[in-house]
């Protein structure tokens, strides 16, 4: 049965500080102001505090009907002999983070006004984790809307219909603002390939660790890479399970790969977004 979601989990997941994945310091939350209708900040790191306060101060997201979603997919997956999607903190904070910029700038769209898709939201708030198949379902429905109308709404859409039973997804995200009139709903799904053993920090001041652990023991990461996120320049890449600062360069905001080894294929798993400032 699933169990009901662990609210708390997602608020202590809220931001990581610059050096260690630790959570801010509430001075820091302080200076974060949510200003909903100009959209989020650009640099990383001013992104997530910015789309962090707002979903902290937020009265319009919906916890119960977000649980009640959840359940219907996942009763319907078992229904049909597929595993269970695991509620992941980080991708509701996507979903959320998504949810309430719809809602405060009146539109509907898998990327925001300046660009950043679901994939750049997920990497934003998951500081550990590496991304294999990735897929979204954005749905505005009435004002009122109980969750059994929003789960069949997505099933009527092919494409949201067969990320609800998409057999390779592992964890998934969803949240679900009330406001203006109408319910906006926001799902992302991820396949889980690894994690890193240490969370990235948003702002690389010196190196950091980026040694993982993958899902699959045949598999082997064998090197890594570091992409600019507005350029698609790769910056830098490396055998060594270390990243130093000097090679984002003057990037505001980098990628990093893991490069897998999986028996006679090789993968590219998708790490944390990370920046040099």
């Amino acid at each position: 049965m699933l169990q009901k979601y662990d609210t708390l989990k997602s608020i202590s997941l809220l931001a990581f500080a610059a050096a260690g994945g630790l959570a801010f310091a509430p001075a820091a939350m302080s200076e974060s102001a949510c200003q909903a209708s100009n959209g989020y900040d650009q640099p990383l790191s001013a992104y997530v505090a910015e789309a962090s306060a707002c979903i902290e101060s937020s009265d319009t997201l919906n916890a119960d009907l977000s649980d009640q979603i959840i359940e219907l997919m996942n009763t319907d997956r078992i229904g049909v002999g597929l595993m269970p999607l695991q509620r992941r903190a980080s991708l509701d904070l996507a979903a959320a983070a998504h949810a309430l910029d719809m809602a405060a700038r009146d539109y509907a769209s898998h990327q925001d006004k300046e660009g950043r898709d679901h994939l750049y939201r997920m990497r934003a708030f998951d500081r550990t984790v590496l991304f294999g198949d990735t897929g979204a379902n954005v749905l505005i429905t009435e004002a009122g809307s109980d969750a059994n109308a929003i789960y069949v709404s997505m099933l009527q859409d092919q494409q949201n219909g067969l990320n609800l039973v998409h057999d390779g997804f592992s964890d998934v995200g969803l949240a679900v603002v009330q406001a203006e009139g109408r319910t906006y709903t926001v799902q992302v799904f991820a396949t889980v390939e690894g994690e890193l053993n240490n969370a990235l920090p948003l702002t690389l001041a010196r190196t950091a660790p980026i040694r993982a652990t993958l899902a699959d023991p045949r598999h082997e990461a064998i090197g890594w890479g570091l992409t600019d996120q507005v350029s698609g320049e790769l910056l830098a890449r490396g055998g060594v399970p270390r990243l130093r600062a000097m090679r984002l360069g003057d990037a505001d905001t980098a990628a990093l790969d893991i490069v897998v080894t999986a028996r006679t294929n090789t993968l590219v798993l998708k790490g944390p977004l990370v920046s040099a400032r």
